[in-house]
């Protein structure tokens, strides 16, 4: 569980792009359902419904994401759109329960970082792929068939609490017939003691990701509070026949 620095964008880090390979040509849209579950008491805590537009390639163009509580009443709502760089979206993400905003714009060889407190400028790193938000996933599903043989992979994450990219690694955990788990741990020691790993399960058929394990992208709210922390979640996706 993370407690010391905040990647909030992580799963939502994921939750926005779920799915893009076997997507039609005809297909310019597609929608999809993610609830997630305190990994505790494994009871529903929000759901996530998503919608994703994709350019004739299949590539990601723009996403929406809507976030409800288990009552259906609204927590937030995600705006995403996706230049060159899939993995790298621009993102703004507004949590209605504490009127807060944050936005970040990916520009040529930086991003600029918007909230309540200022603007701050991170220039992109060069050495290995810097990944923003839900560009997460795209990566992921890039990076599939060298995970199905065992490869372990780096990328540069986008921390935006700190406003700063640290690096990660991912590996294939276990693979059968149906499905592949992979684990997302800090590459450096000192922090992977303050982060704890993700684990993401993807259909290796249609590369879809069924299963997010780890920090969810809602804080928790107390008394009408946020309490800086997030969520702890096991995110379950469904996808229309």
């Amino acid at each position: 569980m993370l407690r010391v620095i905040h990647f909030a964008c992580l799963p939502v880090f994921l939750l926005s792009l779920v799915s893009f390979s076997g997507i039609a040509e005809e297909n310019k849209e597609e929608r999809f359902t993610g609830k997630a579950y305190d990994q505790q008491s494994g009871d529903l805590i929000y759901t996530e419904q998503h919608s994703i537009k994709v350019d004739e390639s299949g590539a990601p163009v723009s996403g929406n994401v809507v976030y409800t509580q288990a009552n259906g009443e609204e927590l937030a709502v995600k705006q995403l759109n996706y230049g060159k760089i899939p993995y790298s979206p621009s993102f703004q993400f507004d949590d209605q329960r504490l009127a807060k905003s944050l936005e970040v714009q990916v520009e040529v060889d930086r991003l600029l970082i918007r909230s309540a407190e200022g603007e701050e400028s991170v220039k992109l790193p060069r050495d290995k792929p810097a990944v923003v938000d839900a560009g997460f996933n795209y990566f992921m599903q890039q990076s599939l068939p060298e995970l199905k043989q065992g490869k372990t992979l780096s990328l540069a994450f986008l921390a935006v609490g700190r406003a700063e990219f640290y690096g990660f690694e991912v590996s294939p955990e276990k693979i059968n017939d149906k499905t592949i788990r992979i684990k997302l741990a800090p590459s450096a020691w000192v922090l992977s003691v303050l982060v704890d790993p993700t684990y993401l399960t993807y259909d290796v058929k249609t590369s879809r990701l069924i299963r997010y394990e780890g920090l969810g992208n809602i804080e928790r709210v107390r008394s009408g509070k946020g309490l800086d922390e997030n969520y702890v979640v096991r995110i379950e996706y469904e996808y229309p026949e």
